[in-house]
């Protein structure tokens, strides 16, 4: 069973995140943060094996987030929907950033 934790700040993306996850029998959302704070205060409880977090977040982006989660949980492994910067990849290989893409493209 992977255990995932979804951070986002928008309640409508985090709930179509965890509907689209929650389809497959071997996944399982554990936990939610509404923003990079909360997602720094909660992740601890929740132990997931993989992250989910949009990049642009009101109180903590979600690179300043990952940043801290990492600092705190070296083997932690993240999806963000930004393009991470070459030094912040190149520092933390576990964190896997891919970029958004229009279906036209």
């Amino acid at each position: 069973m992977v255990r995932i934790f979804v951070v986002d700040d928008s309640a409508t993306a985090r709930a179509a995140l965890k509907s689209a996850l929650e389809g497959r029998a071997d996944w399982v959302v554990v936990g939610e943060a509404v923003d990079g704070h909360h997602a720094l205060a909660t992740f601890h409880l929740h132990t997931p094996h993989l992250t989910l977090m949009d990049f642009i977040m009101s109180k903590m982006n979600g690179l300043d987030t990952a940043r801290h989660l990492t600092a705190r949980h070296p083997d932690i492994l993240i999806l963000d929907d930004f393009c991470c910067s070459s030094d912040f990849v190149s520092s933390r290989p576990r964190e896997i950033c891919f970029a958004r893409t229009d279906k036209n493209d």
